[in-house]
């Protein structure tokens, strides 16, 4: 839920930042991000205190228990430089330093889902954002835990809260994304971002929305398939659904076989595969799913609604009780060059996607 100026709920997911230092939610003030609203309260809370103590007391304070927030929407810009606010940084030195999302302050999450009795989380990565330059928020006593999704999993410890699911939106992402499509990438360590949520947000159910523009150079799909399991099934999950929506380039589903030096279309085993010496079940849905998505003409000088088609694929682990959904999309009409190959290869994913 959104509170907008006049403190008044409305349906949409994120929470505003107030407009002034003090503990009365009355007024609010229009910002872009829910992550300014944690900066907030985190600048509040401990400037004034020399213990932790005393900071946490004053954060308890703060965060009431008037607010309900039904969705919790954590906005992460993925391309920040992280700063203290007392580093200076050129901009030739700043564009050269290592980029990665900011860091989230632990306990003052885990503060705004108890009392404000969230029951769901949205985690939206940002490739790009108005500032490339982000301070990273400063703790110089360490009062609070710094949390990043993308870091070992061992760093990151269990909640006890159970939320009803975790929506991940990388519609603007890149480098989340490309970590966990990607084999090799500077962004690998994306791959644990599923054990990461299951352990910060404890919950069954999980899903991934890709990019339909984003991710110009995609890898070939099988790449993309085997590298989803890898960030799926990384820490053996239990008792997990997870439902992802994938937007891919209709050249990722060829390669060029090395014997031949002829284009081919890539098959799928129609009936299971195997992932760490175990074998998962493995099925594609009979009917076709239809999606509409924005994107720009032509010429560039406007949007159009494009439609695509898709399938869904199911990936079962029976063992641990974890299923995979995996909606794939593609522009229809993209597939067409490719239509003689694919009554050669019925068993292509292509195939599957698209009905001849």
């Amino acid at each position: 839920m959104m509170i907008q100026p006049d403190g008044e709920p409305s349906k949409s997911g994120k929470m505003k930042g107030p407009r002034q230092r003090n503990c009365n939610y009355d007024s609010f003030i229009k910002q872009k991000d829910t992550i300014l609203i944690i900066e907030y309260i985190h600048k509040f809370a401990q400037p004034e205190w020399n213990s932790k103590e005393k900071c946490f007391t004053t954060l308890n304070r703060f965060i009431r228990p008037s607010i309900s927030c039904d969705h919790l929407i954590i906005e992460l810009s993925e391309s920040a430089v992280l700063l203290n606010e007392d580093n200076i940084m050129g901009n030739e030195e700043a564009f050269n330093a290592p980029l990665d999302h900011q860091h989230i302050p632990r306990e003052i999450v885990k503060m705004m889902i108890k009392k404000w009795k969230v029951k769901s989380i949205g985690i939206k990565f940002v490739n790009v954002t108005h500032s490339v330059i982000v301070k990273n928020l400063v703790d110089q006593k360490n009062f609070f835990t710094k949390l990043k999704l993308n870091a070992p999993r061992s760093s990151v410890n269990k909640s006890d809260r159970q939320l009803e699911r975790v929506d991940v939106d990388l519609s603007d992402s890149s480098k989340c994304a490309t970590g966990i499509t990607h084999d090799n990438s500077d962004w690998n360590h994306y791959k644990n971002l599923i054990a990461n949520i299951r352990n910060e947000f404890p919950t069954n159910q999980i899903s991934i929305n890709f990019s339909h523009w984003m991710q110009k150079n995609q890898v070939d799909i099988q790449e993309v398939f085997n590298n989803i399991l890898k960030t799926v099934f990384k820490e053996e999950p239990k008792n997990l659904n997870v439902v992802i929506r994938y937007h891919a380039d209709a050249k990722s589903f060829s390669r060029m076989n090395p014997v031949t030096n002829q284009e081919e279309l890539i098959e799928i085993n129609p009936c299971s595969i195997w992932f760490k010496s175990r074998q998962l079940s493995f099925s594609v849905e009979n009917h076709s799913i239809h999606c509409s998505v924005r994107d720009l003409s032509q010429n560039g000088n406007s949007f159009v609604e494009k439609k695509k088609v898709g399938r869904r694929y199911n990936i079962v682990d029976s063992q641990n009780n974890c299923i995979i959904h995996l909606d794939v999309f593609i522009d229809e009409k993209d597939a067409t060059p490719f239509k003689n190959q694919m009554k050669k290869q019925p068993n292509s994913f292509l195939s599957k996607i698209v009905s001849l």
